[in-house]
């Protein structure tokens, strides 16, 4: 909603949610105090994926009730819905990323497009493998997956190097990560060109191949 003084914010009533939910939504002038109070009484009364800030929910919520608003015209934030409901629309779509068998167990009305959590793709980080084979049936759908795991690959290790430089071997206890694509005509983005400039410093080593 737009404010008296202009200002794009969220409802008060999208507030109050978030607020009942127990996502802390600080005011000007309020402490933690109050909210600090709720959790040591109430601890029940914070949703369970309010309680780790670096939960998806806690995260989307965090991004919808400051960043959405500031910075950003009312015609870049319908250009960037547009975007994100045409990507959305393929999960919704597509009967296989729809159904309800996760990891080989039925798991009823549940999505796999819809669960918060599954395999920890940042395993990478610390000398497991992981792979991702997406098929041609999967449509553009399959390249959206992919960069949203590999954005949050990328910016996992981005951050290690910019907290602790070169020691971050030493201070994390992690490892330097290989990527390796095949038919990478069809995968390479925006976002590996500009890793493949800084990589090296931050423990991501590329390795593309292509028949092309």
């Amino acid at each position: 909603m737009k404010g008296t003084d202009g200002v794009w914010r969220p409802s008060d009533k999208a507030l109050a949610l978030f607020d009942y939910l127990g996502f802390r939504v600080k005011k000007e002038g309020e402490d933690d105090a109050l909210f600090n109070q709720r959790v040591e009484l109430e601890p029940k009364s914070i949703h369970p994926r309010l309680a780790d800030e670096s939960r998806v929910l806690s995260n989307a919520i965090c991004f919808f009730t400051v960043p959405w608003f500031q910075g950003k015209t009312e015609d870049q934030r319908q250009s960037f819905l547009m975007n994100i409901d045409k990507d959305l629309q393929g999960f919704m779509q597509n009967d296989e990323l729809r159904g309800s068998t996760i990891g080989g167990v039925d798991c009823g009305d549940e999505a796999w497009s819809h669960t918060e959590e599954g395999e920890d793709v940042l395993q990478c980080l610390y000398g497991k493998k992981v792979g991702l084979n997406l098929s041609d049936r999967y449509g553009k759908t399959a390249k959206v997956i992919q960069k949203l795991i590999e954005k949050r690959v990328f910016d996992a290790a981005r951050e290690r190097n910019e907290k602790y430089g070169d020691e971050w071997p030493e201070k994390t206890g992690q490892s330097y990560v290989v990527v390796i694509k095949d038919e990478c005509q069809d995968l390479v983005s925006p976002a590996d060109v500009r890793m493949v400039a800084v990589g090296r410093s931050m423990g991501v080593q590329m390795v593309y191949a292509t028949q092309n």
